[in-house]
């Protein structure tokens, strides 16, 4: 592990993601070839094959998740410490300090709600990060940001504010090669004693018992409830046949033929998108921002 480079780290983490080496190459302006001698040098060190060929590109192995998983979080908090070292400014009034839940269909709804907030307020620079859920809470408690972007299942906290700004869809995310899936509909039955996958922290037994109520009214019963830092690596889990998940379209919009989504009617709860923000710690561009997003009502 000690031969080990960042780079190295970086480029299995894209092309983990990318599932492709020349997706991976592209993003990071490399050429294909570089790359894939990248990934032979790191599987060499490790002694391990992190990688198979598919028809659409490559796919981790087990071994390939068990590094993703240990790499990724290492990257962010190297990037964040180098993040940190810049933020001289950060209780300019005229500064405003953003975190986002990593879900896609929550950066999708927020990207151009800060686009139009940064057209329409030159004097305030926007910094925006996204990261896992538990990094997003563990900001929230020590005011890392001035406002941060997540589900409404996040938490409540006294000393913050919360407005609803969105409502999702909820649907069910199931490997699409499991036996429960038959053309565009899904044998709940057959899910029975398959492990649940979620990013919310495991403290909050409630939303565990009203995950189990939904499953059982759905005609099975989920095995362990398993927790991960990120919408990633849900994805890789629920892709892998790991697992199911439960959550936005988008995580299975971009390959059906590895994922499927299936609706579900009556949620657990609502998938609603909340700005939250210190009621103590209120900053003129906190409150430019929350005033310039609509507020829904149930």
């Amino acid at each position: 592990m000690s031969d080990i480079t960042l780079q190295q780290m970086e480029i299995f983490v894209a092309v983990a993601e990318r599932e492709s080496l020349a997706g991976a190459a592209k993003d990071l302006y490399l050429d294909s070839a570089s790359v894939s001698r990248w990934v032979s040098r790191l599987e060499s060190t490790l002694g391990v094959s992190l990688f198979t060929r598919t028809n659409h590109g490559v796919e981790l192995t087990d071994d390939g998740r068990f590094f993703y998983y240990t790499f990724k979080p290492v990257l962010k908090h190297i990037r964040s410490a180098i993040n940190s070292r810049g933020r001289k400014y950060v209780l300019s009034d005229n500064v405003l300090h953003i975190g986002c839940s990593d879900f896609d269909e929550i950066i999708d709804f927020i990207g151009p709600v800060i686009s139009r907030f940064e057209s329409e307020h030159p004097e305030i620079l926007v910094n925006f990060e996204v990261m896992g859920s538990r990094e997003l809470q563990e900001s929230l408690v020590y005011n890392y940001y001035d406002v941060i972007v997540c589900y409404s299942s996040m938490g409540n906290y006294l000393e913050f504010n919360k407005k609803y700004v969105h409502k999702f869809d909820s649907y069910l995310l199931v490997p699409a090669n499991c036996e429960a899936v038959n053309g565009d509909s899904v044998d709940y039955s057959k899910l029975e004693g398959m492990d649940f996958y979620r990013t919310i922290p495991p403290e909050m037994e409630e939303t565990e018992g009203r995950i189990l109520n939904l499953c059982k009214s759905l005609g099975f019963t989920p095995g362990q409830f398993k927790y991960v830092p990120s919408q990633e690596m849900i994805a890789l889990t629920v892709k892998s046949g790991q697992g199911f998940s439960i959550g936005g379209q988008t995580m299975a919009g971009k390959d059906p033929s590895v994922v499927r989504a299936f609706k579900i009617d009556n949620p657990y709860e609502a998938q609603r998108l909340a700005l939250v923000w210190n009621k103590f710690k209120e900053k003129t561009a906190v409150k430019a921002f929350v005033d310039s997003v609509e507020e829904i009502k149930d």
